[in-house]
């Protein structure tokens, strides 16, 4: 059940059932939030509420019945005498049930059961139609041959193609030419073997126009484990595409000033820091900061925008340049708080895409012996200690982007105890599809037993097994001294 609904349910006043049907529907049904108040007959809400009930003695008329279910999705009458007339009136409205004298609870109880279930169903569904239909991503179904069964409205939209002329076609509608046999012969072998398939489609609209799809294919198994159906969920990446090709010198212009903006190597008589960056793409969204700030202070930030492109790359050197402002001013949480909300009231005003980040932030107080980490949707921060143990900082807060929280959480480390600690974003293990649990093993391993010349490459040698990889990969090391 998608929680939480909301249940406006009315009675009319002095009617005995009242306590019974609340206490029923709050004891079955501790999910959804119920709205309860007693009216009188020809009381009219100000919308449409869910549920009236009233014994049918209550009101004076049939006509003031049928004045009341014009405010609701649904009027329940008990009570109700065995009259023919009565029935054949009542029972032209889908939305009017009925139960006859004598009145009995278990009939109240079983009616409220399937009521609820059958509200709750199409709330949902409801809820559901919206997301499918105002989705900004084209979402797609298939039979087994291909054919198509749904199609969303921002499908039709970059497709150029309305719903019925998409309904029992193929996919092979908007095909290009501009991939092989071999590239659909892999797509299928994969989605046909139960697996997931991801990639980029060139794909022709209707007026012949070229668009590019990342998309995500994945099979729609029952009950049984049989593959039923196939769901395309893409995201139509056309104007990054344009973007990058019609801008390349620029974009390699951008790189190497992004590249410019990026610490250098620190090493002094307290703390050493050097770090390791594979860029997806020219322009990443992966950001490093380190400085210190005082005699005393050092602060570090690694950012990881989700997506890739100029505007992740723009967004990272954003937040960057934020935590370098704020931080001279503003406290650790305030100024990740900070850069939160500027996230967060992008995403509000951006229709099109929302940007999310995942960040370590870190404070080193020497003079208070002191290390505050604060972990947003990050990947576990490793720390060494000089007794050899180790110790995973994980996340404590969420992903940067989505609400504005009145805290955050921070992890408070005596100083002293600290020998190394490493960071790193997620492109290091999912380019390989290595499991998160086996990353973190390699990696305990590496910052327990490599030493420092040879340190990024070694960690590298464990895990680059490709050589095109499908995300930024940085990895920071720290040293205490």
């Amino acid at each position: 059940m998608l929680r939480a609904n909301h249940f406006y349910i009315d009675f009319i006043e002095n009617c005995e059932v009242e306590q019974h049907i609340s206490e029923e529907l709050q004891r079955n049904f501790n999910g959804v939030l119920f709205h309860f108040q007693t009216i009188q007959v020809g009381t009219e809400p100000e919308c449409i509420y869910d549920l009236l009930v009233g014994k049918f003695e209550q009101f004076p008329s049939l006509e003031s019945i049928l004045e009341m279910r014009a405010h609701y999705e649904e009027v329940l009458l008990i009570n109700v005498p065995t009259d023919d007339n009565i029935f054949k009136v009542l029972s032209q409205f889908s939305n009017i049930r009925i139960l006859k004298q004598p009145l009995l609870v278990n009939e109240i109880s079983f009616h409220l059961t399937n009521y609820m279930n059958r509200a709750l169903y199409n709330a949902e569904h409801r809820i559901l139609d919206n997301i499918l239909i105002n989705a900004q991503n084209s979402i797609v179904i298939t039979d087994l041959d291909g054919n198509i069964l749904y199609a969303n409205e921002y499908f039709e939209k970059i497709s150029g193609y309305e719903k019925k002329e998409l309904i029992s076609n193929s996919p092979r509608v908007i095909k290009s030419d501009y991939h092989d046999n071999v590239f659909y012969k892999e797509l299928w072998d994969t989605i046909t073997g139960g697996k997931v398939w991801e990639g980029i489609f060139v794909n022709k609209s209707k007026d012949h126009s070229l668009f590019y799809e990342e998309a995500t294919i994945s099979p729609v198994k029952n009950a049984y484990g049989n593959i039923e159906k196939f769901l395309k969920i893409g995201k139509n990446i056309t104007r990054e595409k344009l973007l990058l090709d019609h801008l390349s010198q620029e974009v390699k212009l951008a790189r190497s000033v992004l590249d410019s903006l990026l610490p250098n190597s620190f090493d002094d008589d307290a703390i050493g820091f050097d770090y390791y960056m594979n860029h997806y793409n020219e322009i990443g969204g992966d950001f490093i900061y380190f400085n210190k700030t005082g005699p005393a202070t050092y602060y570090f930030a690694l950012i990881d925008v989700m997506g890739h492109g100029v505007s992740s790359a723009l967004i990272a050197i954003t937040l960057t340049q934020m935590f370098k402002d704020y931080i001279n001013f503003k406290s650790l949480s305030d100024s990740v708080k900070a850069i939160n909300k500027l996230l967060c009231d992008l995403n509000t005003s951006e229709n099109e895409r929302s940007l999310f980040v995942t960040g370590i932030f870190i404070e080193f107080d020497l003079r208070n012996n002191q290390m505050k980490v604060i972990n947003a949707g990050h990947p576990d921060l490793i720390v060494k200690r000089w007794d050899g143990s180790l110790e995973h900082l994980t996340s404590n807060n969420m992903l940067l982007g989505v609400m504005e929280p009145p805290n955050y959480e921070s992890y408070l480390v005596p100083l002293d105890t600290v020998h190394r600690i490493l960071s790193f974003t997620d492109g290091l293990f999912e380019t390989n599809n290595v499991p998160y649990e086996t990353a973190l093993d390699v990696l305990d391993e590496s910052i327990t037993h490599l030493g420092n010349q040879k340190f990024f490459q070694g960690i590298m040698h464990s895990f680059s097994k490709n050589q095109h990889i499908n995300d930024d990969i940085t990895i920071c090391k720290i040293e205490l001294k």
